[in-house]
């Protein structure tokens, strides 16, 4: 299963006009005097003067507390006199050790001066440990908004699945809406299921697993209200939607009843899904890919791609005239096709695996793997696509989709879109490699089964048949191990492609 962003505890408290920290404010909190720890208070108010950008959430840090009582600490910083019209309350470290607790204040007071300069407000600049952080943090090269958000992650997935739970558990306590923190839930219930079989108990992992899917029913079900996070978390609801529909979960239907959702799904929820997994993967997806996953497809269909293309090429090296690369990701795709094209393009629908893919270079070279990389799905590309002025290369093009179609059901708008994209452009011939995760049973036309992954297993003879329709003919196919997951190997099923302007 993915691995979703780090879930903040996010405590809110709302009133119609601008007030202090009171007592009133922070009814609904749910913090007990048991509740012990590091926490921020932020203005989330829609008149603050939060930054506005995804990386703190539109959310300004007015306070960064540690306390043995930490409900009793916000109410004590209503002294300060700040006024919001609306805070959120996180805590970010929960401990009983002074000295660790000191620790993880200290931490979260430099990150808020490396991001805004200044101590947040409501701490007393004349307290020795804050105006010790501010001096030795002010001094320091200023760490990236891509770096915090790459060791939250890396926290995040070395956490314990009991405390990912807990933690998740706590956010919903909070707010019954946050999706994010449901799919969390069930995610880390998911993995504690595994374990539990794993060691035999298997009355323990059925528990979980029925906890897991109850979780995984409420970020479906789940309608996130206006403000910074409704994005991300409309995505989370429509990923657990989708992995409701293919582990046959019944969901309320909207007279009230329970019924089994249906499998097919939209391009919209396709698009929303594959968003809400790699925006939240991008910052560890290389390693995870390569040194745990064991990755081998960008190699392996770059060798089938140049040897099926072998007799068109006119020169040695630069055999296309482009290459674009469909759900490019972080530019592990790209990279051994880089020398092979004159221009290469980039599309994925994940802002995050953009921006890390638009930067990324030739291990061999300072060269950059991407001419340019945009997001948008894949089919809007090739529809909207203009080659210009560019006649380098002469007559050939390759699409490459590399373990992107599995994100996808019917296969149709793709291989009509790619045709149309051949009979556009100036290129008299253009070939495609793409993979899917082989289906073992074959026999249903219809081609696409939404596995409990929430991707697509697709049939050779459905992938075939739509291909051919659209005037695209197999000059290569393999079954081949692309990757492995939760100890097992992952079947791709691997075709090149060649299409023919004059024959379309």
């Amino acid at each position: 299963m993915c691995r979703f962003r780090p879930i903040v505890i996010g405590l809110r408290a709302s009133s119609s006009s601008s007030s202090s920290l009171s007592s009133s404010s922070l009814s609904g909190l749910k913090l007990g005097s048991s509740c012990s720890g590091v926490f921020v208070v932020r203005d989330v108010s829609s008149t603050g003067t939060g930054k506005n950008d995804d990386n703190n959430d539109n959310s300004h840090v007015i306070y960064v507390g540690m306390s043995r009582n930490v409900k009793k600490s916000i109410e004590d910083a209503q002294a300060r006199g700040i006024q919001v019209e609306r805070i959120e309350v996180s805590v970010v470290h929960e401990t009983t050790s002074a000295q660790e607790m000191r620790n993880a204040w200290k931490a979260k007071l430099a990150a808020c001066v490396r991001e805004s300069g200044a101590l947040p407000p409501g701490n007393d600049p004349n307290n020795k440990i804050a105006h010790e952080t501010w001096n030795a943090t002010n001094a320091v090269k200023d760490e990236s908004a891509q770096q915090r958000e790459q060791r939250a992650t890396a926290a995040w997935r070395t956490m314990a699945a009991e405390r990912r739970a807990e933690l998740c558990k706590q956010a919903l306590d909070a707010d019954e809406h946050d999706a994010e923190a449901a799919l969390g839930l069930a995610e880390a219930l998911d993995q504690l299921t595994d374990e539990a079989a794993d060691d035999g108990n298997m009355t323990k992992a059925d528990e979980l697993k029925a906890l897991a899917e109850a979780a995984l029913v409420r970020a479906a079900v789940a309608n996130p209200p206006a403000g910074p996070s409704q994005e991300r978390r409309r995505n989370a609801s429509a990923a657990a939607r989708r992995l409701a529909r293919a582990r046959g979960i019944a969901m309320p239907s909207s007279s009230g009843e329970e019924e089994v959702a249906t499998i097919s799904t939209s391009a919209e929820e396709d698009a929303a899904y594959a968003r809400a997994v790699f925006d939240d993967y991008a910052s560890f997806y290389d390693d995870h890919m390569v040194n745990t996953l064991g990755y081998s497809l960008p190699d392996i269909m770059a060798t089938m791609l140049l040897s099926a293309s072998e007799d068109d090429s006119t020169t040695s090296e630069t055999r296309f005239a482009e290459i674009l690369d469909l759900g490019c990701g972080t530019g592990l795709s790209g990279e051994p096709l880089r020398e092979h094209t004159h221009k290469m393009i980039g599309v994925d629908v994940s802002d995050a695996m953009a921006e890390k893919a638009r930067s990324r270079r030739c291990s061999t070279s300072s060269r950059l793997i991407y001419d340019d990389v945009q997001v948008t799905d894949l089919v809007s590309f090739l529809r909207g696509y203009d080659d210009g002025e560019n006649n380098d290369g002469g007559v050939m093009s390759a699409l490459v989709a590399m373990d992107t179609l599995n994100y996808l059901g019917s296969l149709d708008a793709f291989f009509d879109a790619a045709s149309d994209f051949v009979a556009r452009t100036r290129r008299q011939r253009a070939f495609a490699a793409i993979s899917v995760e082989d289906c073992a049973d074959d026999e249903d036309e219809s081609g696409a089964q939404l596995d409990r992954t929430g991707r697509y297993l697709h049939g050779a003879n459905y992938v075939r048949g739509t291909a051919s329709k659209a005037g695209w003919r197999v000059v290569d196919e393999r079954v081949i191990v692309g990757r492995r997951e939760r100890g097992k190997d992952v079947a791709h099923r691997v075709f090149v492609f060649v299409c023919d302007k004059k024959k379309l």
